[in-house]
Formats: structure tokens, C-alpha cells, sequence
């Protein structure tokens, strides 16, 4: 599995994913790349774009620099749009509606 993890969402299929689109060499019939599909269909795009850099960045460092990278950019994290959509919708107990703001 986790070699599908790192084939499946390397860099150069984050623009495909970030659109809902399959990445090229997988089918999307396939159960795992369907349900991988499926979730980051109901993924804030900004988290999933900042979540692809905060691993690029850790794994250029150890853990410890990987998580001082997450604890810097939460504030830029947080104050998106998206961020406010996904608590609102946690809290009024709905999905989420996501802008990519």
C-alpha cells in the first residue's frame, strides 16, 4: 500500500487530484484509486495542496524540522476560508463545501 501511496500522489499528479481527475497510469476503476478519489473529492484543495509541500519539506528534514514546518504555517493554514467552511460544517454537522479559498 505504500507504494501505491508514493506512486499514487506524487508531485506530478497533484494537479490532476487537486482537479478531480484520475492521475495518469491508474484506472479509475480500480477500488483503491477510486476510494483515494473519493475522499479528496470532499478535501479542502488548499489542504490538500499545503499538505503535498508540508511532506516535500519533511522529507528534506527530520522529523522534528518536518513538524516545526506543520507549527509555522498553521496560521496560513488557518486562516483560509476553506479552513472556517470545514469547522462551520463540523459543528453544523454537514459536509463541508469547499471554494479552494
Amino acid at each position: 500500500m505504500a507504494l501505491f501511496a508514493a506512486e499514487f500522489y506524487r508531485d506530478s499528479s497533484l494537479q490532476a487530484l487537486l482537479e478531480g481527475n484520475c492521475p495518469d497510469g491508474f484506472d479509475a476503476e480500480d477500488r483503491n484509486v477510486a476510494r483515494q478519489l473519493k475522499a479528496l473529492s470532499r478535501a479542502a484543495p488548499i489542504a490538500v495542496r499545503m499538505a503535498c509541500e508540508l511532506i516535500d519539506t519533511a522529507a528534506d528534514t527530520d522529523l522534528e524540522g518536518g513538524l516545526q514546518g506543520e507549527l509555522d504555517r498553521l496560521p496560513e493554514i488557518f486562516s483560509t476560508a476553506d479552513a472556517l467552511e470545514g469547522l462551520s460544517a463540523l459543528i453544523e454537522g454537514r459536509r463541508a463545501t469547499y471554494s479552494g479559498k
